[in-house]
């Protein structure tokens, strides 16, 4: 562990900034926790941990800290639920906490709003976060040849540096989306597999934020009533949610193709 880190303690009150999440998010996930325990009588510490999208907020994604690390924090994080009167205010402040710190991991050489990593067997992984929330969002139709120019960007790259890749492979909510399927080759999102388990990433959840960070309040209720049907179990979860992520795929030349590379 490194000598400076600590724990999210809250000594301090902090405020929602630009860029930040709601709270009103963090709440939807402890909600969702709740309706799980109630189902399946699992401890909330686990229920949080396999279930909701909260550590990969507190740690990130594509640059996880040490383990013994993160699993510090979030063992603090765990220990406050149970002495803070108000347990979204401890979890929403040790989000904010963690943020203001710099802890949260973010993605390396990002092209705009996507970037990609290398997978086991050489094909390329593509990833989408939000970079651009002005003029409407970053799929709205004014932002469409900004994103082909971060796609074009990253491809280069890749052709350059991957040059054995055969393949694109993604995953994410996003690709029932016509808006973000249209920045892609035809043939990667043509035949797209609904991933029903994992819990915890933003390729399940992001489909409850729009571009501010707020959540879509909609969805989220959707999700919760959902959640109070006895046909719901641990074992259907995912018929819970209103969209599925989907699993793509399909041939790097494609992409190549379509971004002039």
């Amino acid at each position: 562990m490194r000598e400076n880190a600590r724990p999210p303690e809250v000594p301090d009150r902090l405020e929602r900034q630009e860029g930040d999440i709601s709270p009103e998010f963090f709440d939807l996930q402890l909600k969702f926790a709740d309706a799980v325990q109630t189902k399946s009588g699992l401890l909330m510490e686990s229920t949080l941990r396999d279930y909701t999208n909260l550590r990969q907020r507190f740690f990130g994604a594509a640059n996880p800290r040490a383990r013994e690390e993160a699993e510090t924090i979030w063992q603090k994080y765990v220990e406050g639920l149970n002495t803070h009167k108000n347990r979204l205010d401890w979890t929403y402040q040790s989000y904010l906490r963690l943020r203001r710190q710099g802890e949260l991991s973010q993605w390396d050489n990002m092209f705009g709003c996507f970037t990609f990593h290398l997978r086991e067997d050489g094909g390329i992984q593509v990833h989408f976060e939000n970079k651009d929330a002005k003029g409407g969002g970053p799929l709205s139709a004014g932002n469409i040849d900004k994103r082909l120019a971060d796609l074009k960007a990253m491809f280069t790259l890749i052709k350059e540096q991957c040059p054995n890749a055969k393949y694109v492979h993604g995953e994410s909510w996003l690709y029932n989306l016509d808006a973000y399927k249209r920045l892609f080759p035809e043939s990667y999102t043509r035949n797209p597999e609904p991933q029903r388990g994992n819990f915890t990433h933003g390729r399940r959840w992001g489909q409850f934020l729009d571009s501010d960070g707020d959540l879509k309040k909609d969805g989220a209720d959707t999700l919760l009533k959902n959640m109070e049907k006895e046909e719901i179990t641990l074992g259907n979860l995912a018929d819970a949610f209103p969209l599925q992520p989907l699993v793509v795929r399909g041939d790097i030349q494609d992409f190549y193709r379509m971004y002039g590379v």
